[in-house]
């Protein structure tokens, strides 16, 4: 629901939206990537809602992909084995984005602020551009579920995601 609503107002000012699924079907991560990769967009955005076994736990939280030997914000010091991966080639803007778009998040929805996170989730590893990976609240929290599950916050969620990207993507 917040992705289509994403796309609708990108396109409402002509930005091209390619979606990798338009509706609750499952899209192996691969295949996420195969289209990805096949459209060669400006940005990557994978818009998700969090749980936690913590039941308090709550707010936004934005990924980027971890550079190399670095350690992930959800890994151990194992991690440090990793080697670069074709994602990383865009580390810089990754983390640009990433904390633009996290603090534009907090700033228009005054949800809990988790921070920008680093992580190896796989539809990060293997792109052709930046790439970021938002979570906008914790379905296991009670108050946040109220919250996510109302139109209204659907969409003032998608607006600021879309106003961000629009702000970061680059001029033509």
């Amino acid at each position: 629901d917040v992705a289509i609503r994403v796309r609708e107002l990108l396109e409402e000012v002509g930005v091209n939206v390619v979606m990798t699924r338009y509706d609750d079907r499952v899209v192996v991560l691969d295949e996420r990537l195969k289209i990805a990769n096949r459209a060669k967009p400006a940005l990557f955005a994978s818009i998700h809602f969090n749980s936690a076994p913590n039941l308090e736990a709550e707010g936004i939280e934005t990924y980027v992909l971890t550079p190399p030997i670095a350690v992930s914000s959800n890994d151990s010091l194992s991690s440090l084995k990793q080697g670069r991966l074709s994602g990383n080639r865009c580390d810089y803007a990754n983390f640009e984005i990433g904390y633009l778009l996290q603090r534009k998040l907090v700033a228009d929805l005054q949800l809990v602020d988790r921070g920008l996170k680093r992580a190896r989730f796989k539809v990060l590893t293997e792109l052709p551009c930046p790439g970021i990976l938002v979570e906008g609240g914790f379905l296991s929290n009670e108050k946040e579920a109220l919250l996510v599950n109302t139109p209204v916050f659907r969409q003032r969620l998608a607006k600021s995601l879309a106003n961000a990207i629009i702000d970061l993507l680059p001029e033509e």
